[in-house]
C-alpha cells in the first residue's frame, strides 16, 4: 500500500510541475489568468447622452408626424353628403353643359386623413371619382391623390389653404391623352359657410392656356 501511495504521489506531483513554469505562467492546463481576459469596451457616457438625445428628438417628431392638427380639422369640415348641380365646358367659348353630382366624404385612421367619393354626371356621362386627401405634418403642405372611371391613372395634388378667403387651392398633373405626358390641372375649393361650398376645376391645355371645365356649388345633406 505504501509503495502505490508514493506512486500516485510521483504521478500528482509530475502533472502539477508539468502545468507550471520556471517564469511562474501556469501551462496549457492551468486556469486561465483573468488579466488575459479581453473584456468588452464600456459605452462612452457623451455617446450614450447622444443616442438618447436622438431617441427622444425622433419620438418627439414621430408624435408631431403622427398627430392631427388644425389643417385636418378644416378638412374634416367638408365631411359628410353634399350635392350640386354642375356646369361642364367643352373649350372656352362653348355653352355649359349641364349635370348633377354627389359628394361624399368621411375620416380615416383617426382623422389622419380623408376619403371621399364623387358619382354624378358630367358632359352627359356618368363620372365616378375616389380620393384620399390629408395634411402632411412634416413638409407642411396638403396632398391628395385621385382615380376615376374616365382613365387608368392616378392624379396627385398638392395644395395649400387661405384663411383669408376660406380657399383650398389645389394643383397637380393628370395624363395628356394625346402625347401620353403630363398636364396640368388646377382644383379650387372655396368654404362658403358651414353648408355650402363651390368647386372649380381647371385644366392646362395644350396651347400652355388654362381654362375652366367645371364648376358647382354643392350644398349639404341634412340627416333625415
Amino acid at each position: 500500500m505504501n509503495a502505490l501511495f508514493r506512486l500516485m504521489a510521483f504521478i500528482i506531483s509530475g502533472m502539477l510541475f508539468s502545468c507550471n513554469g520556471d517564469d511562474g505562467h501556469t501551462g496549457n492546463l492551468s486556469v486561465t489568468d483573468s488579466s488575459q481576459i479581453q473584456k468588452m469596451p464600456l459605452a462612452n457616457a457623451e455617446d450614450m447622452d447622444t443616442t438618447l438625445s436622438d431617441s427622444v428628438a425622433y419620438t418627439l417628431k414621430m408624435q408631431e408626424f403622427s398627430t392631427p392638427g388644425p389643417e385636418h380639422k378644416l378638412l374634416e369640415s367638408l365631411n359628410g353628403s353634399w350635392v350640386a348641380g354642375l356646369q361642364s365646358f367643352s373649350s372656352d367659348t362653348s355653352l355649359p353643359v349641364p349635370g348633377k353630382a354627389t359628394i361624399t366624404q368621411k375620416s380615416e385612421l383617426g382623422g389622419r386623413f380623408f376619403h371621399s367619393t364623387f358619382s354624378g354626371i358630367i358632359m352627359g356621362q356618368p363620372f365616378e371619382e375616389v380620393s384620399i386627401s390629408g395634411f402632411n405634418n412634416a413638409k407642411k403642405q396638403y396632398h391628395s391623390i385621385l382615380y376615376n372611371n374616365r382613365g387608368t391613372g392616378f392624379v396627385f395634388m398638392e395644395g395649400h389653404y387661405n384663411h383669408i378667403t376660406q380657399t383650398f387651392t389645389w394643383t397637380g398633373t393628370q395624363t395628356d391623352l394625346i402625347t401620353g405626358g403630363n398636364r396640368k390641372i388646377k382644383k379650387i375649393v372655396k368654404i362658403n359657410n358651414k353648408n355650402a361650398f363651390t368647386l372649380i376645376l381647371y385644366e392646362t391645355g395644350s396651347n400652355a392656356k388654362e381654362r375652366k371645365v367645371l364648376e358647382g356649388i354643392f350644398t349639404k345633406r341634412k340627416h333625415r
